[in-house]
């Protein structure tokens, strides 16, 4: 509304002596009752994620950086408002209340501090890459976990760790060498074997290496939009337990018989469970693949589990080499065209799990009819493509549950997991000459980890090494997984809309439109919004004073 306007409106309907000013005031008084009825309306996650959490941005370097501003403010409004010391303790903290497990009603400043914390990473991984959001999930973590990150060269080489986690902030001395993986669920886990060993080499490493050693953190961002966080760490008495033999000049290799180099956070009974959890699913599905639940019996003997847990059950037959053989394969095929089995069909392709884009090639209407004629010849090559498809059907399954993350039961990593603890995993370590090598480790020594650490870099062929992601899903330790998902914050913040409601959202929202109002006319010459931002302040102090009201009384 204009100047002109506004004379209009005064010649008109007021009388003469009226001054602008005044009844700027007037419809400013208006205004902010609509603001005040607006800032009262039903409480908006939507609104809440735009206000009072909108200062949670993705973290820069500088949140790795001890001492900086970034560092500070993530400390304060992060670090102290997310319980818990080590690192699963600080996601079982966080899930609690996005999950609303938490005992009793939670602070504000804990909501605020756990989902500021998820709409962090969620912004870091909104637009992935594994080198850029990799370097700034370093820094996250490095908040989290009162660390800094390691950037500066070491004794001429590149660090092997990425951050040092629990620093003492006064000294900057101690803390656990990390190197951190955000990574794609399929992507390798790589690292420089020179690195690796010049680390060890290091005379405070040296002394402290079988204590602490180097952890590797591996995140992964499922299909689900929900970060599974592993980790394993390499020692030297364990060093051959991740590192394979075939980078080094030796002339044998074997395996090893000691598992216990892994500290796993899950205990027995929950893999056990997570494991029967698996086959009953498996089972349900069954007869999507043509195979009868109560004939289907689980195979373990595998000798690795990356490579061999799809031998865990055995896929339909379509040989009708024997008249035996032909009954199956006709069996087989009642099955797969079963009710029972069209509908595990149908809910397999609608699941949250990687289900191929294009399925045609797994229906089995076209094939029915065929099935059913009277022709014996030509309903038997039908129950022959049947039996196919139901093969193909389970590598597709198989597929669709290798990588979708570790809280979906049907997730292949749970008997995998299994499968590690129970029977022999990918060990490459039982040969003479490691066995020589192992020995001198024997007496503990900061000089003997270091003779150990030269002595193989002298016999080094290859300089990378890699581990496969499913041996770090199986054998590593679990740290949790975390719901990155914006919708799943917005979910949150109506879960505990009671609390936020009544003060916290107004207060921000009404800073947030006095900001924009202050803004408008210093930057866009919007002469209105300096009524505007003053109707806004009277606003702002009202719930103010009852904040201070709120807080007289609980003193």
């Amino acid at each position: 509304m204009n100047s002109k306007e506004l004379e209009y409106i005064k010649e008109n309907f007021f009388q003469e002596d009226l001054d602008l000013g005044v009844l700027f005031e007037m419809i400013e008084e208006v205004e902010g009752e609509d603001v005040e009825a607006q800032s009262s309306a039903k409480f908006s996650a939507a609104r809440f994620y735009k206000t009072a959490l909108k200062s949670f941005d993705a973290p820069t370097e500088q949140a790795g950086k001890i001492g900086t501003e970034e560092r500070q403010n993530f400390q304060k409004y992060i670090t102290r408002n997310v319980r818990g010391t080590t690192l699963a303790e600080k996601i079982s903290s966080i899930n609690a209340i996005v999950e609303g497990g938490v005992q009793g009603e939670p602070k504000i400043s804990e909501i605020m501090g756990s989902l500021g914390a998820v709409k962090m990473l969620q912004q870091t991984l909104d637009d992935f890459n594994e080198s850029t959001a990799g370097f700034l999930f370093e820094a996250f973590l490095s908040g989290l976990l009162q660390g800094t990150q390691v950037t500066d060269r070491v004794g001429g080489s590149l660090p092997i760790e990425d951050c040092m986690f629990f620093v003492d902030p006064k000294t900057g001395a101690g803390g656990q060498p990390v190197s951190l993986k955000l990574l794609s669920p399929k992507t390798r886990i790589e690292g420089s074997i020179p690195n690796l060993l010049a680390f060890f080499r290091r005379p405070e490493i040296a002394a402290v290496a079988e204590e602490k050693g180097i952890e590797y953190i591996v995140a992964t961002k499922t299909v689900k939009n929900e970060l599974d966080i592993y980790s394993f760490n390499i020692k030297p008495s364990n060093f051959f337990y991740w590192i394979e033999e075939k980078y080094f000049d030796f002339e044998s290799y074997a395996r090893s018989s000691e598992p216990d180099a892994l500290l796993e956070q899950k205990s027995l009974e929950q893999v056990d469970s997570a494991k029967n959890d698996w086959e009953t699913f498996f089972l349900q599905r069954a007869p999507m693949f043509g195979l009868d639940p109560a004939q289907v019996t689980f195979n373990y003997e595998w000798r690795s589990a990356s490579r061999d847990w799809r031998k865990v059950v055995s896929p339909p037959s379509s040989s009708t080499s024997t008249r035996a053989a032909g009954q199956s394969v006709r069996r087989t095929a009642e099955i797969i065209l079963s009710p029972l089995a069209k509908k595990k069909f149908e809910s397999w392709r609608v699941s949250g799990l990687r289900v191929p884009s294009d399925t045609d090639h797994l229906e089995t209407d076209r094939l029915e009819a065929e099935f059913m004629s009277e022709d014996p010849q030509v309903s038997m090559q039908a129950a022959k493509q049947l039996a196919i498809i139901g093969k193909n059907r389970l590598i597709a399954y198989f597929d669709s549950i290798e990588h979708v993350g570790e809280t979906v039961r049907e997730f292949a990593g749970h008997i995998q997991r299994w499968w590690a603890l129970n029977k022999r995993g990918e060990q490459h370590v039982d040969s003479d000459v490691v066995a020589s090598l192992q020995a001198l480790l024997e007496d503990g020594s900061a000089e003997s980890i270091i003779r150990w650490s030269e002595t193989l870099a002298s016999i080094l062929t290859e300089n990378q090494f890699d581990v496969h992601p499913v041996r770090v899903r199986s054998e590593g330790t679990i740290y949790g997984s975390i719901n990155v998902n914006k919708q799943k914050i917005y979910r949150t913040l109506q879960q505990y809309s009671s609390q936020l409601a009544e003060l916290c959202g107004p207060i921000y929202e009404e800073l947030e439109r006095l900001s924009g109002y202050i803004n408008g006319y210093f930057l866009q010459n919007r002469v209105g919004d300096a009524f505007k931002a003053q109707a806004t302040a009277r606003g702002l102090a009202q719930y103010t004073d009852k904040l201070v009201e709120k807080t007289t009384d609980n003193t």
